[in-house]
């Protein structure tokens, strides 16, 4: 019916409104505080405004308060002693979905803690609005020269105004009756939970690629699919809960390793031409600019860009080969959250992949290659392939690192075989397989493998994951190998292995 308390605007209730439609949590825990407050419907975007606004909503005075509003004031003002609440409302400012998921968890919270009052609490503004009408009716009866006909209006809006005064005064008296430290207790713990949600929608936006995001990115489409979207298919699905909660950190990871390794492009001096770029200035030029005699001289040269400086010839970096994932599907990687893990680490990968422009290919294998996930070079990955390729999970068959490798081989001589008829040339790719299990392969096999690897110049990873693995099975086919006893919390091997690849 309008604002109780607080003034709210219509831009940031129907922000309120777009989360309900689309959470169906906030619609129905509104639903159960109508039963309680008739005028609830109106206390929630008043707490979702207070959170988008970061606290500066308008206050109504007193006069200007809804009728029967003392509760919904009392609920604000306990928001205001609870320290957890400001530090959630800082965070919710301008974001539309956190302060949504703050003003859900709130009256949740709320429900659960806070005492019912002891009967409904009716919203007195029906009948008062009602009584105004009435009045209004009475008044045209009454210039119309039917003075009968507006004595009996104006008896029904005293009637009506009599209803809306009984019904102010019990919502005050509930009001009276409300527990401070109930409602203080819910608030911290409604801001806790809130949080914690936040951090969850957050993690599987690092994880899938969509970056934590504001309100501003809450309902754009990322790779086909909307965050919200995102976030509704993650809390329906047990598993992809469970790879968020790595995958989002070891993106992170990934990442910053990533952006700290230099690229391999050569710069190559050719000359020396005019220009205005600092950073390749002869040295003469540069002590000018020190010089208090010659600084103006200087300035005048840079202004008109005729500082001398290295002409430079730039030779950007090769293309790089696919990124080959080897994700070990049998029954055993189901332990300690390893087959999670492990699709975390994928997720990683494909982050790199993406953002240096490399094919990716995701290889899930048991006693054989199981399934193939092709992500094309310099193409932005969809989302929704994303979680199709990360769900999958056999769980079942034993192991054979020969026909992963195999393939890994051949999707890597095809890449290079298209460079090539391209006319372009690729630097070499990376196979990464994740296992916690052991198999031999046969000499000649790995003779025929090492003299591929060497020819095609990729390089491979493993890593073994759980204290069953023995380095020695993958050692004779790997550079490297990785052993983690802990996937989840082995910082150091974390950090090594984003740093390699």
């Amino acid at each position: 019916m309008g604002d109780l308390t607080k003034k709210v605007s219509p831009w940031q209730r129907s922000l309120w409104d777009l989360h309900k439609l689309e959470q169906p949590e906030a619609r129905d825990v509104q639903r159960q505080g109508e039963e309680r407050y008739e005028a609830f419907n109106d206390f929630t975007p008043e707490t979702f405004g207070d959170l988008y606004s970061g606290g500066r909503l308008e206050e109504l005075s007193p006069e200007d308060r809804a009728p029967g509003s003392e509760w919904a004031s009392k609920l604000h003002e306990q928001m205001q002693k609870v320290p957890e609440w400001g530090t959630l409302r800082d965070r919710c400012t301008g974001d539309d979905w956190w302060a949504g998921i703050g003003a859900t968890s709130l009256m949740d919270s709320m429900l659960r803690q806070v005492a019912p009052p002891q009967s409904k609490i009716d919203d007195p503004r029906h009948d008062a609005e009602v009584e105004e009408y009435l009045r209004r009716l009475a008044e045209r009866r009454r210039k119309a020269g039917d003075q009968e006909g507006a004595d009996e209006l104006d008896a029904e809006a005293d009637e009506r105004g009599f209803c809306a005064s009984g019904k102010a005064a019990d919502a005050a008296h509930e009001a009276e009756l409300m527990d401070e430290t109930e409602i203080r207790n819910a608030i911290r713990e409604a801001a806790v939970e809130a949080n914690e949600a936040i951090d969850q929608h957050e993690a599987s936006m690092d994880a899938f690629g969509m970056g934590a995001g504001n309100g501003i990115h809450s309902g754009r489409l990322v790779g086909g699919m909307t965050p919200r979207k995102l976030a509704t298919v993650v809390r329906d699905n047990d598993r992809l809960q469970r790879i968020a909660k790595y995958a989002g950190r070891l993106r992170r990871i990934a990442t910053e390793k990533q952006r700290s390794k230099p690229r391999k492009g050569t710069d190559e001096i050719t000359g020396i031409v005019q220009g205005d770029d600092l950073a390749r200035l002869l040295v003469a030029e540069a002590l000018d600019a020190m010089d208090p005699v010659r600084e103006c001289l200087f300035a005048q040269k840079l202004h008109e860009q005729a500082l001398l400086q290295y002409e430079l010839n730039r030779t950007p970096p090769k293309e790089a080969g696919p990124i080959v994932m080897c994700l070990d599907s049998s029954g055993s990687m189901a332990s300690e959250d390893r087959d999670a893990w492990a699709a975390a680490v994928a997720l990683a990968f494909l982050g790199i992949a993406q953002e240096q422009g490399r094919a990716f290919e995701l290889i899930h294998f048991g006693e054989s290659v199981l399934r193939v996930d092709s992500f094309k070079a310099n193409q932005r990955a969809r989302v929704e392939d994303i979680i199709d390729a990360v769900s999958f999970f056999a769980a079942d068959g034993g192991t054979s690192f020969i026909a992963p490798l195999n393939e890994a081989t051949d999707r890597i001589e095809g890449a290079t075989a298209g460079a090539t008829a391209g006319g372009s040339a690729l630097e070499g790719a990376d196979v990464i397989m994740v296992t916690d299990g052991h198999c031999a392969v046969s000499e000649e096999w790995l003779l025929g493998f090492l003299k591929t690897k060497h020819r095609l110049g990729f390089k491979v990873y493993s890593i073994l994951v759980g204290s069953s693995c023995r380095a020695s099975s993958n050692k004779p086919f790997s550079d490297e190998t990785i052993e983690l006893d802990d996937a989840a919390h082995d910082e150091e091997a974390i950090h090594h292995l984003f740093s390699e690849v």
